[in-house]
């Protein structure tokens, strides 16, 4: 028994032509994209704008409760964790000097 053993062709990528002018076989219907609202959009009244990606980490940990009940302290004064710690940091510099 003798086997005929033959290489396969490489497929080689279609050209920029034939892609644009293909047509474009898909099993599922096309999804609507709901648009994006802009960041200052969806921010609470009387917030400033997020400051993520500037300033510097400060990370440390602290109990579960106080951690509990200084989100929801911030979240009741309509205040960000990091306003909370600046104003609480300010408060305590003014008193302690």
């Amino acid at each position: 028994m003798t086997v005929k053993i033959t290489a396969k062709k490489p497929r080689r990528a279609p050209t920029l032509e034939q892609s644009a002018t293909a047509p474009q076989a898909t099993s599922r219907p096309a999804r609507e994209i709901a648009p994006v609202a802009d960041a200052d959009e969806k921010r609470p009244v009387g917030r400033p704008p997020s400051v993520k990606g500037k300033g510097r980490p400060l990370n440390f940990n602290v109990d579960p409760e106080f951690a509990t009940e200084y989100k929801a302290f911030a979240v009741a004064n309509n205040l960000t964790m990091r306003e909370l710690l600046e104003n609480s940091f300010a408060e305590y510099k003014r008193h302690h000097g």
